[in-house]
C-alpha cells in the first residue's frame, strides 16, 4: 500500500483514537474552561489549518453562543495592531500540523505577552514549540500526515475542534455523534476500498 493511500484509508482509526484521546482529557479540558476566563475564541492557523479554523469559528458561534473568528496567523503577525479588540480577552485555538510554523508560533507570542490571552493548541507533534507556549497543549501524532498533509490531519484537526467545542458546551449529543460517526467509518471505508482501487 502507498503511503497516501495508508494516510487516507487509515482516517477513522485515527479519528477513534483522537476522539478517545479527548474523552480522557475531558476533565483537564473542564478544569481549564473554569479557570480561564474569555470572551470570545479566536483560531489561527496557517495553509490546510487556517481552513479548519474556519471551521472552527462556525461551531464555536453555533454551538457555544460567543462571538469567534478565524484569522490566518500571517495576517495577524504583520498586522498585529489592528487585531486589538479581537484579541484582547479571547481564547486563542491554535490547530497546527508541525507545531513549529513561524506565523503561528509568533502571533501566539505575541498575543500572549502584548495582552495575557490564553492558549490551547491541538498539534500533530509531541514536544512541539507550540506545546511550550500553550497553556492547554493537545498532541494528536496519530493524525501527523507525513506524505500528503490535507488527508488524516485535516479530519482530525476537524474533530479536534468539535470535540473541544462539545466539551466546552456540555454538549453529551455532539459528542455521541461524533463517536457514531467515528464508529461508522471504518466500515464504509472497507466498503468502498475496492471501487476505490478501480477508480485508481
Amino acid at each position: 500500500m502507498y503511503k497516501t493511500e495508508h494516510e487516507i484509508m487509515s482516517q477513522y482509526q485515527a479519528l477513534t483514537r483522537t476522539y478517545e484521546y479527548f474523552m480522557s482529557k475531558m476533565p483537564e479540558i473542564e478544569e481549564f474552561a473554569r479557570n480561564h476566563k474569555f470572551n470570545s475564541m479566536t483560531f489561527i492557523g496557517a495553509g490546510s489549518g487556517y481552513c479548519v479554523c474556519r471551521s472552527g469559528e462556525t461551531s464555536a458561534k453555533v454551538r457555544l453562543g460567543i462571538p469567534a473568528n478565524a484569522i490566518p496567523a500571517g495576517d495577524l503577525m504583520l498586522n498585529f495592531p489592528h487585531y486589538e479588540k479581537i484579541i484582547r480577552d479571547t481564547l486563542l485555538v491554535a490547530p497546527s500540523r508541525s507545531g513549529s510554523t513561524s506565523e503561528v508560533i509568533n502571533a501566539v507570542k505575541r498575543a500572549k505577552d502584548e495582552y495575557g490571552v490564553s492558549c490551547i493548541s491541538i498539534c500533530a507533534k509531541e514536544g512541539s514549540e507550540i506545546s511550550h507556549l500553550a497553556d492547554l497543549n493537545l498532541e494528536i501524532p496519530w493524525a501527523f500526515d507525513e506524505s500528503v498533509c490535507q488527508t488524516r490531519t485535516v479530519t482530525n484537526f476537524y474533530a479536534a475542534n468539535l470535540l473541544l467545542i462539545g466539551i466546552f458546551a456540555k454538549d453529551s449529543k455532539l459528542l455521541d455523534e461524533i463517536r457514531e460517526c467515528v464508529e461508522a467509518g471504518e466500515d464504509y471505508i472497507n466498503n468502498y476500498t475496492e471501487t476505490l482501487r478501480e477508480i485508481g
